[in-house]
């Protein structure tokens, strides 16, 4: 789905291919279309932060410097949380197909070759 593999590698992370290479499915539906991926992104830093205030009260009770760590832990997981988003919200809206080699793909909903990556 990327052009560069890893999530680490910060020039360039989000560069998106324009079709999947196996399928063709297009990656660029229409303008503004992963700007919801912010709202999956959010839930994933939530899901994290929740795990982590278990972990850090088990271990270490409540304390103030689950905070610190927790911030840490969100900033280092930032550039592969939002490509798991991205991931997360295309499979929303592009189900997988056994006839996918028969051209069964869905087609971008409104293409504007003007703000093609623009997001």
């Amino acid at each position: 789905m990327f052009k560069i593999n890893g999530a680490f590698r910060i020039k360039g992370l989000m560069k998106m291919n324009d079709r999947f290479p196996v399928c063709g499915q297009p990656l660029d539906m229409e303008p503004g279309f992963y700007y919801g991926t912010n709202m999956v992104s959010y839930t994933l830093a939530i899901l994290i932060s929740v795990v982590t205030l278990i972990l850090w009260w088990i271990v270490f009770g409540f304390n103030l410097w689950w905070i610190a760590a927790n911030a840490i832990i969100l900033l280092c997981l930032q550039p592969p949380l939002m490509r798991l988003s991205r991931s997360i919200w295309i499979y929303f809206f592009v189900r997988y197909s056994s006839n996918w080699d028969k051209g069964d793909i869905v087609g971008p909903f409104n293409v504007n070759k003007e703000h093609m990556n623009n997001w």
